[in-house]
């Protein structure tokens, strides 16, 4: 059979002549290996894993200084790495319940995945900033335009497009569902990051006869969406 060992981990309460604790038979964070920090990490929200880059030497008086640094250091390396951020974003998106497909994991930069991490509460923070002033300004301002379908649809090319009437956001942010008061309604991609150029044709078109009152989404599992349209005809 295995044999087990046990450790013991002893803290000397009596501060010395420094004034910082003596710490016996400890094991530092660099002594982990960099599955076991990503694993750590793991437990911990976007905000917290940035924290870890900005520790500061100062505020910390309970080790050495060269053990904090040292411990710093692994920290600060394994919160950027790749794959800690993959799992930091579908942890998002679950939470979130945002469309799986909105982000493309592989394809994105370490930046890109930072960001989009992030982004829940970066834009909560902005609410409370500048909500009780009346208005959220934007960070940027994009024009977007009914356009004929590249892609083959039953929009016909002398069909007047109109103007949009209404619009729904896929949860996630990524795609965008119109209607135009002419009963065309197309879904956008905007893309997954705040760099990224809105491409001007529709990635799927449709015509409805009546005009749309009002859009409802739902993302599945299986990485579909549902769009529920109300029409004047059914109220």
């Amino acid at each position: 059979m295995a044999s087990t060992r046990s450790r013991r981990f002893d803290v000397d309460t009596r501060n010395n002549h420094d004034g910082e604790l003596i710490l016996k038979n400890t094991i530092s964070l660099t002594q982990l290996p960099l599955d076991t920090l990503i694993q750590i990490l793991s437990f911990l929200a976007p905000q917290d894993i940035i924290s870890l880059r900005k520790v500061s030497r100062e505020n910390v008086y309970l080790f050495q200084l060269d053990v904090i640094s040292q411990c710093s250091k692994a920290l600060s390396a394994a919160s950027k790495v790749r794959i800690v951020w993959m799992n930091a974003l579908r942890r998002v998106c679950l939470h979130h319940e945002a469309f799986g497909p909105t982000f493309p994991l592989e394809k994105m930069t370490l930046l890109d995945l930072e960001h989009a991490t992030t982004s829940p509460d970066r834009l909560a923070g902005r609410l409370r900033r500048q909500l009780p002033g009346g208005r959220v300004e934007p960070l940027a301002t994009r024009i977007l335009k009914p356009h004929r379908p590249v892609q083959p649809s039953d929009v016909a090319p002398d069909q007047d497009l109109g103007q949009f009437h209404d619009l729904a956001l896929v949860s996630g942010g990524r795609f965008l569902i119109t209607s135009t008061s002419s009963g065309v309604v197309q879904m956008w991609d905007l893309g997954y990051s705040p760099n990224m150029l809105i491409k001007p044709f529709p990635l799927a078109s449709l015509l409805e006869q009546d005009l749309i009152m009002d859009m409802l989404t739902q993302s599945t599992p299986d990485g579909t969406v549902r769009l529920l349209l109300i029409s004047r005809a059914d109220m």
